[in-house]
């Protein structure tokens, strides 16, 4: 994450598509957009709100169109 600058997630639902998602960063709310030709939600790191050192919390929640939940935790 640090190296990089940025977060990213490969996310697909091939029957009735994402209806919405919702990131956080150490319970903090983090900014993804959404890339829908590569099904890919991507997070550029602030780094005025997260630091570089140390390790972060980073939670991803996607729901489809039917109501179906996934939720992703990463530690970085």
């Amino acid at each position: 994450m640090a190296r990089a600058g940025k977060i990213l997630y490969r996310v697909k639902d091939g029957q009735t598509g994402i209806r919405s998602y919702r990131g956080t960063i150490d319970g903090k709310y983090a900014l993804f957009q959404w890339e829908m030709m590569t099904n890919r939600l991507i997070c550029k790191i602030d780094p005025a709100r997260v630091s570089k050192t140390g390790k972060h919390i980073v939670e991803l929640t996607v729901t489809d169109h039917c109501g179906n939940v996934t939720v992703l935790k990463d530690i970085y």
